[in-house]
C-alpha cells in the first residue's frame, strides 16, 4: 500500500520476532518490534511498576501521599505550643500529592482572631475582628497552585504571565471549582478563616513577620511602602512560587504575588454569582504583586463575582482531615 508521501508499511506475523519495513523515498528500514512473548512480560510489568511507585505512600484518611517530613523541621520558626499540637495529631506535617506535586504543610486546630482594629491603617469596614476557634486540622498548600501543577491536571494554562513554576493566574471561581474536582475527593478552596489563620502564623501585626512590609521578601508594588516603611521595586509581575522567605508555619507568598481565592466567612460581605457551583461566597485573600503594601496585609479582602479573572487572581488548594 502506498501513500502521496511516498511511505509504506507491511507487516508480517510468524512466531518469530515481527518487523515492520518502511520504505522512504526509496530506502528501506526495518524496525525489530517486541515478541508476543515480550509483549506479555511488559503487561506484566505495569503492576509491578505502580506498584514500586506507590510503595512510599502513606494513607492519611484515606489520602495517598508521599511524606516529606513528619515533624516540622528547624527551618520553621514555630512555638512550642504548636509543635506539640502538631505531633500529638500524629499525622505527617509536609506531605506531596502525587496526582498534582502539590506540597502542602498540616495546621493543627487553634484558636485566631481575624480582621483588623479601626486603627490599623488600611482598614476596612468588612475586616471587623472576630475570634475563631479552628475545631479540626487541615492541610493547606504550601504555595499557590503553579502553573504546571495546574495544567498537570485541567491541561490548559490560561496565564498571562507564563512561567512553569510562576503561580497560575486569570482563573475564576469557575475554573478553580473545576480544578479542585479534578484533583480529586477531599480538594477544596480555603475557608478564608483558614487562610488568615495560616498567613498571620501566630502574628497579630498587619504583616505576618513585622508591621511594614520589606520588598525584597514581599511581591508587591514597592512604589507604594505601608506608611513610613521603605520603598522597593516594583517588579511588574509574579514570581515563582516558593522564591519569597516562608512564614514561620512554612507558608510562602502568603502576602503579595497573587490574590487567593477563599471561601468567605458567613459574616462577612462577599459577592458572588448565583450561577450553578459558583454561588459559595468567596472572597479574595493575600494581595498581589500590583498592589499596594496596604492591600497586602493579612486582613486585606477583595469582594469579586464568580466569574472575575484577571491576571493578579490566582489559587491555593486546601484539603480537609
Amino acid at each position: 500500500m502506498s501513500n502521496t508521501s511516498n511511505t509504506s508499511e507491511t507487516h508480517r506475523t510468524s512466531d518469530a520476532p515481527c518487523q515492520t519495513t518502511k520504505a522512504i523515498h526509496g530506502a528501506s528500514i526495518a524496525s525489530p518490534q517486541p515478541s508476543r512473548k515480550h509483549q506479555r512480560s511488559l503487561f506484566t510489568l505495569h503492576p509491578l511498576r505502580a506498584w514500586w511507585r506507590n510503595r512510599s505512600l502513606v494513607d492519611v484518611h484515606g489520602w495517598r501521599v508521599s511524606v516529606i517530613a513528619k515533624l516540622p523541621d528547624s527551618s520553621v520558626a514555630m512555638p512550642p505550643p504548636m509543635l506539640a499540637a502538631i505531633a500529638a495529631l500524629n499525622l505527617p506535617w509536609k506531605v506531596r500529592d502525587p496526582n498534582t506535586g502539590i506540597v502542602f504543610l498540616l495546621c493543627p486546630p487553634g484558636k485566631c482572631t481575624i480582621g483588623s482594629s479601626s486603627d490599623e491603617d488600611g482598614h476596612k469596614d468588612d475586616e471587623t475582628l472576630i475570634a475563631c476557634n479552628i475545631k479540626h486540622p487541615f492541610y493547606l498548600a504550601e504555595t499557590t497552585t503553579t502553573q504546571e501543577q495546574w495544567e498537570r491536571i485541567a491541561g490548559a494554562n490560561p496565564s498571562v504571565h507564563v512561567g512553569p513554576k510562576l503561580p497560575v493566574e486569570n482563573v475564576s471561581v469557575n475554573d478553580c471549582i473545576a480544578f479542585t474536582r479534578a484533583c480529586g475527593p477531599g480538594f477544596r478552596f480555603p475557608h478564608e478563616v483558614e487562610w488568615e489563620y495560616a498567613c498571620r502564623a501566630g502574628s497579630d501585626t498587619p504583616f505576618s513577620h513585622a508591621k511594614h512590609l520589606d520588598a525584597d521578601i514581599v511581591n508587591y508594588n514597592g512604589r507604594h511602602p505601608y506608611r513610613d516603611g521603605p520603598p522597593g521595586p516594583d517588579r511588574l509581575h509574579t514570581v515563582a512560587a516558593g522564591s519569597m522567605p516562608a512564614n514561620s508555619w512554612g507558608f510562602h507568598e502568603m502576602h503579595g504575588n497573587i490574590w487567593e481565592w477563599c471561601v468567605a466567612a458567613a459574616t462577612r460581605v462577599a459577592l458572588a454569582s448565583a450561577d450553578g457551583d459558583a454561588s459559595v461566597a468567596t472572597v479574595m485573600r493575600g494581595g498581589s504583586w500590583a498592589n499596594h503594601a496596604h492591600n497586602c496585609r493579612s486582613a486585606s479582602r477583595l469582594t469579586r463575582a464568580s466569574d472575575y479573572s484577571r491576571k493578579t487572581a490566582g489559587f491555593r488548594l486546601a484539603r480537609g482531615i
